[in-house]
């Protein structure tokens, strides 16, 4: 984050020099905004979305699709751009989300390897074997928090995790919230600062910068955090079990 301030500082770009191929900014600077910017063309396609995707039954691509159009018919009868610019926008926007969506695909893939061969529920059961009550909640945090680093998508890992943790919490007479917590704090942590999990290409995507310079960035405080919960999640172990 320093390195960035001065560069911007020093008349330099926002997003690191090799950031270009994934910004989705298309170009657009401050001269982009409208005069009359109005807030209700970010909540009207937001709502329409989950409306759409809803009525037709959970389908997301049909969802898009009508999105679109009502876009298309708000933006244009606002005359805040032509039908070719609008569907220009369209274009480049996929061209521009096609790295990120690969990136997507491959830490799924990965993680889909992992969930094959086991990995998650051996490293619980490495990290749970023969533990006390009072240490489960740091020790499943800090295991399933590299795991997640590793896997790179946190949803997965809670699917897997949670019906062996929560057993095992009963049995060893844990509280529910205490395990609960424990596993999600590991997935929130793991997934911020793993650089290819998708809440980290999403993100930097969006603000056109480099998803290893943005898990770089965010790893400090991430660890920061996660070591003052680990300091917690022991301390709640050695009081409450």
């Amino acid at each position: 984050m320093k390195k960035a301030e001065e560069r911007v500082a020093n008349g330099g770009p926002a997003a690191p020099p090799d950031s270009g191929d994934i910004d989705i900014s298309n170009g657009m600077d401050e001269n982009s905004i409208p005069d009359n910017p109005r807030v209700i063309n970010l909540f009207i396609p937001i709502f329409a979305l989950i409306s759409f995707t809803l009525v037709f039954d959970i389908d997301m691509q049909v969802g898009i699709f009508f999105t679109l159009l009502l876009c298309h018919i708000l933006f244009i009868g606002q005359k805040l751009m032509t039908s070719a610019e609008y569907w220009d926008c369209i274009v480049n926007g996929i061209k521009n989300m096609i790295l990120p969506l690969l990136l997507c695909i491959i830490a799924y893939v990965f993680a889909a390897m992992n969930e094959e061969m086991g990995f998650t529920k051996y490293v619980i059961d490495l990290a749970t074997a023969h533990i006390s009550p009072q240490f489960l909640p740091v020790a499943v945090f800090c295991a399933l928090a590299v795991t997640e680093f590793i896997t790179g998508t946190n949803w997965g890992m809670f699917v897997i995790a949670l019906p062996i943790i929560i057993p095992l919490a009963i049995n060893l007479a844990v509280p529910l919230p205490l395990a609960y917590a424990a596993v999600l704090s590991a997935g929130v942590l793991g997934a911020h600062c793993c650089f290819y999990s998708d809440c980290t290409v999403i993100t930097s995507t969006a603000i056109g910068c480099n998803n290893f310079q943005h898990a770089w960035t965010q790893m400090p405080y991430g660890l920061l955090a996660g070591g003052i919960a680990a300091i917690f999640f022991l301390a709640y172990g050695l009081v409450m079990v």
